[in-house]
Parts: structure tokens; C-alpha cells; sequence
């Protein structure tokens, strides 16, 4: 695919003002944008016919990428004391700590899910997070992902409360509970329920385990990185939400219709479930054809039964 600077002028002189607006402050120039194309961009994953296709999209992950950096660099002890405060006034909630980390409560029984330290620079927010999870009962692990997992920082929490674990990530470690598909454990307020879930896609392999927390006869479904929606998944009664990953294709965050939407939508409504929140977004480490953010649960959230977006420093009532 050829890069075509007079192309890209005329698109932009025809372009709605504020999509011309928006790529001069993503790329300041037709040559910003071809540089940027071609030092970024993976262009047999486009998938698009020619390239002035992508300008729009492009330019909206640009500069939701670099709003979403700032907001960690700056902001992250802001956005979490908010999750702190409803954690000590709240019967039950979810708190988004990280793009795909959470403390959820369920009366006295708080539980963090996947913590780590990945988009945080500053020793300052990663004391603060490490200090709200201390308040926590026990640490859930799904898989061992760099952005789910990190072993010192779990292995510090596990100083404090049980960790659970998925039994393919060791065997032996201090005060570890190391879990398999089918286990069933009460805890306190609620019952874990864990699962195998499908994070494997057509060109990789990873091994990850979902889990169900029960509440007062409800469930709350935690699937995590999902990517083959087509196979049979653990679905439970009287599903009060589901916690889901938003995934719509590899390299395909740049599209107008990324490959995957219509199974990621019918598999998040195949759960039942009263309320769809949705996660994993706004990774700025990513690239932008591989970063998910709100332009795609736009694309999404009108095929879904009661959606909700979930982003850093939320609080969501459960």
C-alpha cells in the first residue's frame, strides 16, 4: 500500500472539521502521519483497501493513547483514592485499580483481581496501589501475562492474605492456593467458582482460568482475556454481570469493522447476565492497532443487553 501525501490533503480538505482537527493534533502533517505509518503500523493486519481509510480511527488512538498516559503519569493517586473511599463506605462495588485489575466487595469480604504495577512509572502511585491492596482478603491471579501478573508484588501481598492461583503457574509458594478448572471455594462472604477460559487465539497458546464469585445466590463471572468466542464456556445461574476483556481482532483496533465484533458481542451476551461491564482498555503500552478503547465500545455497546465501560478509577455498585 502506497503512502500518498497529496491523498491525504484531499481527504482532509473534504473531511468533517472536527476529523481534520483531530489528526493535526495526532500528527501535525500529512508527512507526521506517514512517518508514523510507517514506523508503527503492521500493514497486513489493516485489513483496509487504502490507507486515507484509516485516518479517522488513527487519529482518535493517537490521542486517546497519549490522554490515557497522562492520566496514569498524573493522575492514577487521584483516580484510585476514589476506589478507596467507596471501598470503605460500599456494602458491594467494583473498583477498576489498573486497565484490567479490580478490588471487588462483597460486604466484608474484598478481593483484588490481577493487580500489578505495569502502566505505573511513578514509586509514589505503585506505593499507594500496593498500600490499597493490603487492605484486601485475597488476591486472585488468572494467567501470567506481564499486565496480570507480577510475581513480586504478589508474592509481597501473599505476606498478608491467601493468593489464589492457577495450578499451571507453580506449585509451591507461601500462603498460595493453587486452583484448577472445577474448584469450588468458600471464602468468607461469597464462593469462588474457577473455570478454564479461553485466552488462546489461532496464533498462540495460553493457558488462563476464569473465575465466578457467589453472593447472596448471585453470580459475578470474571472470563478475563477471552479471544475464542466460538467455544462452549462455564455459564452460571442468576448472573448478576459479567466482567469482560474487550478484544475484537489482532491488529484490527484500526478498523471500521474489526473482524471479531459480532462474536465478542454474541458471546458476551450468551452469559445472561443483568449488567455487561466492559475492560481492558486504554493500555497505552500497546500500539494503537492493538490498543482497545472507547471508539470501540462505541462500535460495540448497542449490541450489548445493559453495557457499561469500565475505566481507571470507576466504581461500579454491584
Amino acid at each position: 500500500m502506497q503512502f500518498d501525501k497529496k491523498a491525504i490533503s484531499e481527504f482532509l480538505e473534504s473531511a468533517p472539521s472536527e476529523t481534520a482537527e483531530s489528526f493535526y493534533k495526532a500528527f501535525k502533517s500529512a508527512e507526521g502521519f506517514i512517518q508514523y505509518a510507517e514506523d508503527h503500523f503492521n500493514m497486513e493486519a489493516l485489513g483496509i483497501e487504502k490507507m486515507t481509510d484509516v485516518l479517522p480511527m488513527a487519529s482518535e488512538q493517537v490521542l486517546s493513547q497519549s490522554a490515557s498516559r497522562e492520566n496514569y503519569q498524573k493522575y492514577f493517586c487521584d483516580r484510585l483514592q476514589v476506589v478507596a473511599e467507596m471501598l470503605e463506605i460500599s456494602r458491594c462495588g467494583l473498583g477498576v485499580t489498573g486497565h484490567a485489575g479490580y478490588i471487588v466487595k462483597f460486604l466484608n469480604t474484598k478481593i483484588a483481581v490481577d493487580p500489578v504495577f505495569y502502566l505505573l512509572d511513578r514509586e509514589t502511585d505503585k506505593e499507594e496501589l500496593f498500600k490499597l491492596l493490603c487492605t484486601c482478603d485475597a488476591v486472585i491471579t488468572t494467567h501470567d501475562h506481564g499486565d496480570h501478573y507480577e510475581a513480586t508484588l504478589v508474592d509481597a501481598l501473599s505476606e498478608f492474605m491467601p493468593s489464589f492461583m492457577p495450578d499451571f503457574m507453580g506449585k509451591e509458594k507461601k500462603n498460595t492456593v493453587f486452583v484448577k478448572p472445577g474448584d469450588e471455594i468458600d471464602f468468607k462472604d461469597v464462593k469462588l467458582r474457577f473455570f478454564e477460559s479461553e485466552h488462546s487465539s489461532r496464533t498462540e497458546l495460553v493457558k488462563e482460568y476464569g473465575f465466578a464469585i457467589e453472593f447472596e445466590g448471585k453470580n459475578y463471572v470474571f472470563p478475563i482475556d477471552v479471544r475464542a468466542y466460538k467455544k462452549p464456556h462455564a455459564v452460571f445461574p442468576n448472573t448478576e454481570a459479567v466482567v469482560l476483556h474487550l478484544w475484537l481482532g489482532r491488529g484490527a483496533a484500526l478498523n471500521a469493522h474489526p473482524e471479531e465484533m459480532e462474536n465478542f458481542c454474541d458471546f458476551a451476551n450468551s452469559f445472561g447476565a443483568k449488567k455487561i461491564l466492559i475492560s481492558h482498555l486504554l493500555d497505552y503500552k500497546r500500539d494503537i492497532q492493538n490498543m482497545w478503547s472507547e471508539v470501540h465500545f462505541n462500535m460495540v455497546k448497542n449490541k450489548l443487553k445493559n453495557s457499561e465501560v469500565l475505566k481507571l478509577g470507576d466504581w461500579i455498585k454491584l
